[in-house]
């Protein structure tokens, strides 16, 4: 006799649905659990990005969201400068480099705007000699991706920097 709540099939059904929604399952734990790593490695960055104060402070790469196949992964750049020192004397092919792979728009105001409007920016160029003109204000647009607060840092070379003016490329 068959008890009134199952079915005479209950029995013979095969395990693999409910296999199959377990393996769901875990790859949903499994990507958020990445997920919340990578936004870890995010916030420990910037903190520590954020405390640097001279020269010597290291720095740390901060990952980028991206998105491939539906899915979310978490990448950093294959160069990074490791210190606030390396980040200032970089070379204008790594400073192109992480410009890019932050997607970074580096704005300059706008040299044919009327003298009324100040607000008035055009988007540079990112080119070897666009950064080599405006290296300063490339500098300070990675600065703020990666939480690094350039006004902090007391560094004789960032000084020479500042009291470069900036030039067209």
């Amino acid at each position: 006799m068959v008890h009134p709540l199952m079915s005479d099939d209950s029995w013979e059904r095969p395990l693999m649905p409910s296999i199959s929604r377990l393996a769901d399952h875990v790859e949903t734990v499994r990507r958020l659990t990445e997920t919340l790593r990578g936004w870890e490695q995010i916030t420990t960055a910037y903190s520590k990005n954020k405390a640097a104060s001279s020269s010597a402070s290291q720095l740390l790469p901060v990952p980028k969201l991206r998105r491939y196949d539906g899915a979310s992964l978490f990448g950093v750049p294959d160069y990074f400068p490791s210190t606030v020192w390396e980040f200032l004397r970089m070379s204008a092919g790594r400073v192109i480099y992480l410009l890019n792979f932050y997607d970074i728009p580096v704005w300059l105001p706008d040299p044919d705007a009327e003298p009324s409007d100040q607000d008035a920016v055009v988007q540079l160029e990112i080119s070897l000699a666009g950064v080599a003109s405006n290296y300063l204000r490339c500098l300070e647009a990675i600065a703020v991706e990666i939480g690094l607060k350039l006004g902090k840092i007391r560094s004789r070379k960032l000084e020479k920097l500042r009291s470069t003016p900036y030039r067209e490329p």
